[in-house]
């Protein structure tokens, strides 16, 4: 099974994607911004539970943005994306409430567009004799790598400090870039002219 999982390249690329993006941007993450809405930014818990609510909307954005394309281009979707979900993590460092605010929601698109591309992605180019069982062990290694969030992220915050916690989130999640970029050739279609929809 793990073979069929791997064999495509893009799949694989896929996955690694997917794991990052549930240790970095998981449950840790929302403890935390939590944590600065009420302590740093002096926010009730009606005003924070209104900023929770529109990142939740921008993630929806971000995944309708991408599920509803007729084409996709994961050679640019997804670089593009996760850079600027990076770029956002890199962003809540700094001590400005507007700019704190558009980082999250921008995050969360940004996160929403590339969870949509993961499962279109998968959808598309994993054998659909193995898509359950497959599937089934992706979302163990996925899951996996989510409970890492809250087991990391806290003791980090708790030696480091929030603005150092966010950078170095923002760090890991551009470290994904290399893979992307490494693997940017498992994109290009058989024939230039034409672009795969998803």
């Amino acid at each position: 099974m793990w073979h069929d999982v791997t064999a495509d390249r893009r799949i694989a690329v896929t996955l690694v994607l997917q794991m990052v993006l549930e240790a970095v941007c998981g449950t840790g993450l929302t403890s935390l911004v939590l944590f600065e809405l009420r302590h740093s930014w002096r926010l009730s818990g009606q005003q924070a539970g209104w900023v929770v609510a529109a990142v939740n909307l921008s993630l929806l954005t971000g995944n309708l943005l991408v599920s509803q394309r007729r084409r996709l281009s994961p050679r640019t979707l997804l670089p593009v994306a996760l850079a600027a979900r990076a770029m956002s993590l890199a962003l809540l460092a700094v001590p400005w409430w507007p700019l704190f605010l558009t980082a999250l929601v921008l995050g969360a698109v940004a996160q929403g567009a590339l969870l949509a591309a993961v499962v279109m992605l998968r959808v598309r180019y994993l054998p659909q004799a193995v898509m359950g069982r497959a599937s089934g062990l992706m979302w163990l290694l996925t899951g996996s790598a989510a409970l890492l969030s809250p087991v990391v992220i806290p003791p980090l915050d708790h030696v480091a400090g929030p603005h150092a916690t966010f950078l170095a989130l923002g760090a890991v999640s551009s470290v994904v870039m290399v893979h992307l970029h490494r693997a940017r050739t498992a994109w290009t279609p058989t024939n230039p002219a034409t672009t795969e929809p998803a």
